[in-house]
């Protein structure tokens, strides 16, 4: 397993303002101007400097990308997911509201230099003059490297592989018409998007309006109440010496083939899921950090900030947007004495989540509470509630319904390319120190770890990075079979 460094790209000075092509230009009639929802404010008051509420998708490729037929895949694309052809005015009390970016394309960088990715300029976008999407590609002497970076204002992760499921479909079936193996574009109805709010708590049966109240209020009273503990800053490092960062450090590594199936085998015996695992080890990494660079944290409370995916059949036929909210798993300190306890009360917590979507009532706080004086300032520290933040994007093209066929390795196949590898970047809150994004692919599992530059150096990541995937493969060689069985480290 080797530590790869990964994503921080650089500005272009160059214009990507052109023309709208005609299928772009119709798929906003009647759309915009359209409304800010909560998540969406929530988002945009996180992005600040060093600290850009961006996330980043780094796709590798056997093949020469096409420029011509990227064009057209990306025109289709656009046409598809107004949200990317859109930009943001402030009203009334300055108020968000989209409308409709008239023309602005995405910036799309044609380098000749793979080098470009790997600079540490402000990864920004600036949502009022540029659209929440860019491109940076490579082409090599027979691979190429395209970088795309996401605003999160306008998707989430799922919505960010929709997006890039069609453009690839646009691409492949420009450069290879007649072939008998072409993907197929999914149901979508760009009108939906009025209706990305529209997420709510589902009732348990025999529970009552006034219980979920009350358990809101609980919940929101020990996740903001209760102070979060920071991930500790080594004592070795002296902040003088380190320039102020302009973006957040990127690192990846991958865990084996074997260590996932044996994480799967793992939690079917003990009766949870994967994600329940990787967030305890999680929590025992965290634990064990903080002892050991910043022994008093550890009377505090632990907190991850958990994104939580609220797609059901009701939002069938959405473009890519923000269908996602937000938890926060709060554990102390000393509850990570006892793994299997703490491994019982994540996975019982999990499933509470899942079964109700209980994290939507996050959403109704925001829409309380974006009438408040001071709320947009209080959102833009979203990253101080929560120790780290822990998201789990899984099998990144099992999650695309376009139907690209495969090689024999299990590479999708996109025309004159064949998909090599993917790497991803979460955004980092204002205020947190640390994101974790677990994700999938070619059946092995990845863990990317971005963080704050201004708080650690390029090593003291790695260990970081390091500490929490030796977690994970010490784990995935646990031969207890009890159901919650783990020994304390």
């Amino acid at each position: 397993m080797g530590t790869n460094d990964v994503c921080s790209v650089a500005q272009c000075e160059q214009s990507a303002e052109a023309p709208a092509h005609p299928a772009v230009a119709r798929r906003s009639a009647g759309l915009f101007p359209m409304v800010f929802e909560p998540f969406e404010e929530f988002m945009l008051a996180n992005d600040r400097p060093g600290a850009r509420n961006t996330f980043a998708m780094e796709l590798t490729f056997a093949g020469k990308v096409q420029r011509e037929a990227f064009e057209a895949g990306l025109d289709r694309a656009l046409s598809r997911h107004p949200l990317f052809c859109a930009l943001i005015v402030r009203r009334y009390w300055f108020r968000p509201r989209w409308v409709d970016a008239a023309g602005i394309r995405p910036r799309v960088v044609w380098s000749d230099s793979a080098d470009q990715f790997n600079s540490s300029h402000d990864e920004g976008i600036d949502l009022s003059r540029e659209v929440g999407l860019r491109f940076y590609i490579w082409n090599g002497a027979a691979d190429s490297k395209m970088f795309v970076i996401f605003h999160h204002c306008c998707c989430d992760a799922v919505g960010a592989v929709q997006f890039l499921s069609d453009l690839f479909t646009g691409y492949a079936r420009n450069v290879d018409a007649d072939s008998a193996e072409l993907p197929d574009y999914p149901y979508v109805l760009p009108e939906k998007l009025k209706q990305r709010g529209d997420l709510h708590i589902h009732p348990q049966q025999g529970r009552q309006f006034w219980w979920y109240l009350w358990q809101s209020l609980v919940y929101a009273s020990r996740t903001f109440l209760l102070p979060a503990a920071r991930l500790a800053v080594p004592r070795s490092h002296d902040a003088e010496k380190v320039p102020p960062a302009k973006s957040c450090g990127c690192l990846t590594d991958r865990l084996g083939r074997d260590v996932h199936r044996a994480l799967k085998n793992l939690a079917r015996r003990q009766g949870v899921t994967v994600n329940d695992l990787l967030m305890r080890e999680l929590f025992l990494g965290i634990r064990d950090w903080n002892a050991t660079h910043e022994p008093g944290l550890n009377g505090q409370w632990l907190s991850l900030m958990v994104p939580a995916n609220l797609r059901t059949l009701e939002q069938d036929g959405m473009p890519a947007a923000n269908i996602v909210s937000a938890t926060f798993f709060k554990r102390h300190a000393e509850e990570c004495a006892d793994p299997a306890r703490l491994l019982e009360s994540i996975s019982q917590e999990s499933v509470y989540l899942r079964t109700t979507r209980f994290a939507a009532g996050f959403l109704t706080y925001l829409r309380w509470l974006r009438w408040i004086p001071g709320f947009r300032s209080a959102c833009g520290h979203g990253g101080y509630f929560a120790t780290a933040v822990f998201s789990n994007v899984g099998d990144v093209w099992r999650l695309c319904k376009n139907g690209f066929p495969s090689d024999f390795h299990g590479h999708a196949i996109m025309g004159n390319l064949v998909l090599k590898d993917v790497n991803s970047a979460s955004p980092l809150p204002n205020g947190a120190r640390a994101a974790f994004t677990i994700w999938q692919a070619n059946e092995q599992l990845r863990v990317g770890l971005r963080y704050d530059a201004n708080h650690f150096s390029l090593s003291e990541a790695r260990s970081l990075l390091s500490l929490y995937v030796s977690r994970v493969s010490e784990l995935s060689r646990e031969t207890a079979v009890s159901r919650f069985a783990r020994t304390a480290a």
